[in-house]
């Protein structure tokens, strides 16, 4: 059986939690070499966050027992618990969007639709489209003059029906606005980090249940997830050092790996899936996501 020191800095726990990560994707056998590096990984790891984090208010780090049963039963929770020194507050909490804190419902993709229509009248399909799609501050049609689409009036209803239908259908998962409150109510600074197309946005915003702090759209920013630059963006809007901030995302890549390199701290929403990610909650349920960190 393999046995690793405790973890004694951030920066130790961060090492061991990339290295924990990287087997998720190729999981080893119990009992072989790998198989209990990896256990003992997990362990560090774990005991790491017991003893050192947790979610943070604005006077310092929070614990939550196991089972609040009611909002005001968590909000005496958090607010009873202490700072604890060894491991930075977590002063605010970024979300993505789209698979985190919202879905949508009626799929109609209109935006797959003007490429498949760029490339029918001969535009080689580029590997970075998607990427400036939701990159670029104009509107649907602004995206297709952009691939030197020229549409008929017939097919610009088509494409604008398709796109309301879309935006239309945009949904808050149910907990959201529960756990968002809660975030509120205990001076959490609450953002919103995501890649999506400028339609996107406005529906999203109309559905949150009060203005958040801060937003780092891909479509503003001119730069989409793992970039750099979206997570600096939505820190400098913040006015919070990255390892105070706190990301929740669906994407592995774009929402753990890229905040982390940034030094913020993440953790991965699988909503009933299998993540790559040694931390990871399946719900922004209460109980669970103030378990988590």
């Amino acid at each position: 059986m393999v046995s690793l020191k405790r973890l004694f800095s951030e920066s130790e726990y961060r090492a061991a939690l990339r290295e924990a990560s990287a087997f998720f994707e190729n999981e080893p056998e119990p009992g072989t070499p790998e198989g209990d590096r990896f256990e003992a990984l997990l362990e560090i790891v774990e005991a790491f966050e017991a003893e050192h984090c947790a979610i943070g208010s604005a006077k310092g780090l929070v614990q939550v027992p196991a089972a609040p049963v009611t909002l005001a039963e968590m909000d005496a929770a958090i607010a009873a618990q202490g700072a604890k020194a060894n491991c930075p507050s977590i002063r605010a909490v970024v979300f993505d969007v789209f698979g985190t804190l919202a879905e949508i419902g009626e799929r109609r993709r209109p935006y797959l639709r003007l490429m498949k229509l760029a490339a029918a009248a001969g535009r080689k399909p580029q590997p970075d489209d998607a990427a400036k799609i939701m990159s670029t501050d104009a509107d649907i049609f602004g995206i297709a003059d952009s691939l030197g689409l020229k549409l008929s009036a017939e097919m610009r209803a088509e494409i604008e029906q398709d796109l309301a239908i879309e935006l239309a259908s945009i949904s808050l998962f149910p907990e959201v606005p529960a756990t968002l409150e809660a975030l509120r109510r205990q001076g959490v600074k609450i953002g919103l980090c995501s890649n999506l197309a400028k339609p996107y946005a406005a529906p999203v915003l109309a559905l949150l249940p009060f203005e958040l702090d801060a937003y780092a759209w891909s479509f503003e920013v001119g730069a989409i997830k793992p970039d750099p630059a979206i997570y600096r963006s939505v820190c400098d809007r913040l006015d919070l050092p990255p390892e105070q901030i706190l990301f929740v995302g669906d994407t592995y890549a774009a929402d753990c790996e890229g905040p982390r390199e940034y030094g913020m701290r993440a953790i991965q929403l699988t909503r009933g899936g299998i993540g790559l990610d040694v931390k990871s909650i399946q719900s922004l349920e209460l109980a669970e996501f103030f378990r988590a960190y």
